[in-house]
């Protein structure tokens, strides 16, 4: 059993490692230069990372709680320590809770570990598939590169581009929810610490829900374990902004990031160098209905994604477990 899995993000890292130690033979292609998907990480000159996508992920599941105290034992996440603020036109600590984790030391440090014995292709862009001879798939890249002989696909891109891939499968197509994973504009503003009335950088709050604005989450990336210490804010802008300034350029959604933090902090910000990054497909709309792990019996091509469960880390997992235990009961029933 040959399984091809397109995606190289936390859904498509759990169902290769479920499949691999099943004993399918496994090969995963993603269109990034590194693997991680949303939860990748911006590498500096130094080997320090700056987490763009995912801050922070949480576990409830019982397996899932496993799986992560298995990662605590060998360093591959760590709890992040804080107290979060509220931010509703006056900022004020939460009464939040939640055991939150961080990889170390970046955040897609989970899927490295997940994917470290399975042949991944990264910087290859499929784009398009279908049976070849004696009914096994045929990937091809949009490099022209050529990849056979699977028995069984799984899809783990966003929505929106899992459905160029299924175009010729319309009873698939129909199932895609192309909009249900909306944009957002990610900055990480570093703070010239050299200000002598420099306050953002040892403001005491070290990560922000933020419910009104343009700003959904902010933190301070140096409080993550294993991160850089020089003092940098990460800004994530809502998806009704991001939606708004698709085409609006980075240093001007990097002004007007500066602008919303000194006013969510009510301090200055001044700042030595900004990086910005546009996600197209981040969050999930929580007014579409989730549709759960996708797949027509016709056809032996599985869609997932944290979007099948309403979005998280832990629902990116457990959607690659769900789709992995299936495809491995279609590939033994009987049947075939």
């Amino acid at each position: 059993m040959k399984i091809a899995i397109i995606g190289a993000g936390m859904t498509g890292a759990s169902a290769a490692a479920w499949l691999a130690a099943a004993g399918a033979e496994v090969e995963v292609f993603d269109k990034g230069r590194a693997i991680g998907g949303r939860m990748s990480s911006k590498r500096l000159d130094n080997a320090y990372y700056l987490d763009m996508g995912a801050q922070y992920f949480t576990a409830r599941d019982p397996e899932f709680l496993a799986v992560v105290a298995h990662w605590q034992r060998t360093s591959t996440v760590q709890p992040w320590h804080f107290t979060p603020y509220v931010y509703n036109d006056k900022l004020h600590l939460s009464a939040d809770e939640e055991q939150r984790f961080v990889g170390v030391p970046s955040m897609q440090q989970p899927v490295k570990q997940l994917l470290a014995d399975i042949s991944v292709t990264p910087s290859c862009r499929i784009s398009q598939l279908f049976q070849a001879q004696q009914g096994f798939w045929h990937l091809r890249a949009e490099d022209g590169r050529e990849f056979s002989g699977f028995s069984h696909v799984l899809i783990t891109v966003p929505p929106a581009q899992a459905s160029i891939l299924v175009q010729e499968f319309p009873a698939l197509l129909q199932q895609v929810p192309e909009t249900i994973l909306q944009p957002c504009w990610a900055v990480v503003l570093t703070l010239n610490s050299d200000e002598p009335q420099d306050v953002a950088s040892s403001h005491p709050a070290k990560g922000i829900f933020v419910q009104t604005g343009p700003v959904r989450w902010a933190c301070q990336l140096q409080d993550k374990p294993g991160r850089h210490a020089h003092p940098r804010w990460l800004v994530h802008f809502s998806a009704e902004f991001s939606n708004a300034h698709l085409t609006t350029s980075a240093a001007d959604v990097a002004s007007i990031a500066k602008a919303e933090l000194a006013r969510i902090l009510d301090c200055p910000v001044e700042i030595s160098d900004s990086l910005c990054h546009r996600w197209l497909y981040a969050t999930v709309d929580v007014k579409q209905s989730t549709p759960g792990i996708l797949h027509c019996p016709q056809w032996p091509i599985w869609l997932a994604g944290d979007w099948c469960f309403g979005g998280r880390i832990e629902n990116a997992w457990l959607a690659g477990r769900q789709a992995a235990q299936q495809i491995w009961q279609n590939a033994c029933s009987p049947a075939k």
